[in-house]
């Protein structure tokens, strides 16, 4: 567990900086550009720190749904990832559409990026959970 989390914070902390501030990630997928300026640049002291501990939540579910359905090799655990961030963060586009539009961050971002956020969150989570892996087997 000690290795996976230390290959996972590095993990986090290479795809954050090359995904979001290298190659503009969010901005492309989304079109989001001034809530990606919000939450990664105006605001990313907290937001990264938020967002750390989100994605581990994250790949954490989808680590019990692999176990629920015995997925062992590499692509499974992978398409598991995927397809957890997708659920998870779907229920949250469900929920903030289904609300009032309010001036929270999340209500702004999913109404305007709307099912694109399902692309970019799984990419995101899908890359950080590969270079964990990788990086775990490094370290070992």
């Amino acid at each position: 567990m000690k290795s996976f989390l230390y290959a996972y914070v590095l993990a986090f902390a290479t795809v954050t900086t090359l995904a979001i501030y290298g190659w503009q990630l969010p901005q492309r997928i989304t079109g989001a550009n001034a809530l990606v300026r919000e939450y990664y640049v105006d605001n990313a002291g907290f937001n990264l720190l938020f967002e750390l501990v989100v994605v581990f939540v994250y790949i954490t579910i989808a680590q019990w749904i692999m176990k629920k359905v015995g997925a062992h090799d590499f692509s499974s655990r992978l398409l598991t990832v995927i397809l957890s961030t997708i659920g998870i963060s779907g229920a949250f586009l469900l929920f903030f559409l289904s609300r009032p539009a309010s001036s929270s961050f999340f209500s702004r971002w999913f109404r305007t990026a709307r099912h694109w956020t399902l692309l970019y969150d799984a990419i995101l989570v899908g890359s950080i959970f590969s270079l964990s892996v990788w990086l775990e087997r490094r370290l070992r």
